[in-house]
């Protein structure tokens, strides 16, 4: 009886949670789930960026729901408070789950503040066997890939990626970030979109110049997939 009021309150949360996605007016707070996949096992991050001139405090709520609308349906929750001056963006939450074959997950993160909900992101995590699409068999959007050998390398890697994810939520492009080790001038930072070269720079291991090169990074390359998209769009006209 329990196992099957569980199945019921998790469908009624996904359920009002999709009724409502676009319901919450802008308040300048963006949450964002982002999954990397190593073979069966996902990694999951919370992700939240203040874009407001303010300083925020906020809780934020992850919950993640296994196997909707079947009987082993599961739910696991984290819930803690936190700050973001402006501009800022902070991992706020981390999980590591094993996908197994036909797995149906729904991650939620909810942005609260002074208790009322103002922001929040969705994702859903399918694994299929033997389906030639999906990688490793893990279902998602777009992929941000590393070759990276240093500790400058990894951190300019991790700055990039929560902004891209951030910024390109929808992508379906493949994206490197690859590291060429230097003497003397510090190590060679390249950021490719398939295998074109979109930005290249000489790096060191100073946190503000990582941020900013990761930024500008962001920058070029979602101009760069804008264009292409606009490239193929203009090419399905004729």
């Amino acid at each position: 009886m329990k196992q099957v009021l569980l199945v019921i309150a998790l469908c009624c949360l996904s359920s009002v949670f999709a009724q409502k996605q676009n319901e919450l007016p802008y308040t300048g707070v963006i949450p964002k789930i982002t999954v990397k996949s190593v073979g069966v096992n996902a990694n999951i991050e919370g992700v939240v960026k203040n874009e407001s001139e303010l300083f925020r405090t906020l809780t934020y709520e992850l919950i993640i729901i296994g196997n909707m609308g079947t009987d082993n349906a599961s739910k696991t929750e984290q819930k803690n408070n936190f700050s973001l001056a402006p501009d800022e963006v902070k991992i706020v939450a981390t999980q590591n789950l094993n996908v197994a074959d036909n797995d149906n997950i729904i991650v939620l993160l909810l942005i609260y503040e002074k208790g009322k909900l103002i922001a929040r992101d969705r994702e859903e995590l399918k694994k299929k066997i033997n389906d030639p699409e999906i990688s490793d068999g893990l279902e998602i959007k777009g992929l941000v890939v590393e070759n990276v050998r240093s500790k400058v390398g990894k951190d300019f890697y991790d700055y990039f990626y929560r902004q891209f994810t951030l910024k390109n939520p929808d992508s379906d492009q493949l994206v490197k970030v690859e590291e060429q080790l230097g003497i003397g001038i510090g190590t060679r930072i390249q950021v490719k979109v398939q295998e074109d070269l979109v930005f290249e720079s000489f790096a060191r291991p100073n946190e503000e110049q990582l941020i900013s090169l990761a930024n500008n990074a962001v920058m070029r390359v979602t101009q760069f997939i804008k264009q292409k998209e606009r490239e193929k769009q203009l090419l399905k006209r004729f």
